[in-house]
């Protein structure tokens, strides 16, 4: 009986795809089935994939479902499970490719866009985020808690912390991976007011002129 080979120390699964899933692989092995109408499906890093792509009792085709962990896999055809191997396939590794703004004033701001990919197709349990040495508080939650908000696959939020410096990186960090934008924000430098003397006749004057002077006011009104 064909089943009873299904337990195959030679399943092999290979390449790397996003995290969005949607990546063809190969599944290499024995006791596939004598036919595609065998009920055939991948358990890759425990997101299940059901396989319709069956080339031959060793060989089938898999689009692999959105993920993040491989660290195993194995294979079910008629609910009868393979034994379990370490995957050579790969989910992408996050990226961070902009931020947005890219700098703010020394009070922080309420949220800066972190626009990247591989963030995955749904929330992680927590985002970890830093600018710079300060971590990122949740706009969604008001500031009070230190995590990211997760927006898509491709999109998070940072609320950023009141703080000074220049090409601070932007990291974040959730299921044990990690992204990183180098030289990413910076803090205005805080205004300082010098003088600001009255050009008014009298001291009480109502609507008279007041002219202010200092420095890092900004380039431009508003």
């Amino acid at each position: 009986d064909w089943s009873s080979d299904v337990c195959s120390s030679d399943l092999f699964v290979g390449g790397n795809g996003p995290a969005t899933g949607g990546t063809m692989v190969t599944v290499l092995g024995a006791g596939f089935g004598p036919s595609p109408v065998e009920e055939q499906q991948m358990v890759l890093g425990g997101t299940t994939t059901v396989c319709t792509g069956w080339i031959s009792d060793t060989s089938m085709a898999c689009v692999v479902a959105p993920g993040h962990s491989t660290n195993n896999v194995y294979v079910v055809v008629n609910e009868l499970e393979s034994n379990v191997v370490n995957a050579t396939f790969s989910y992408d590794q996050p990226v961070i490719l902009s931020v947005d703004p890219e700098n703010g004033p020394p009070a922080g701001l309420q949220y800066l866009t972190i626009t990247g990919r591989n963030f995955g197709s749904v929330p992680p349990p927590m985002i970890h985020g830093w600018v710079g040495r300060l971590k990122c508080l949740s706009p969604m939650k008001m500031g009070l808690v230190e995590e990211v908000d997760w927006v898509s696959d491709s999109s998070l939020l940072c609320g950023v912390p009141p703080g000074s410096g220049k090409n601070l990186a932007v990291k974040v960090e959730f299921r044990g991976e990690s992204a990183e934008l180098k030289k990413a924000f910076d803090y205005f430098p805080a205004p300082v007011l010098l003088s600001a003397p009255q050009t008014g006749v009298y001291p009480s004057q109502i609507g008279g002129p007041l002219s202010i002077f200092g420095v890092r006011f900004g380039v431009r009104n508003g």
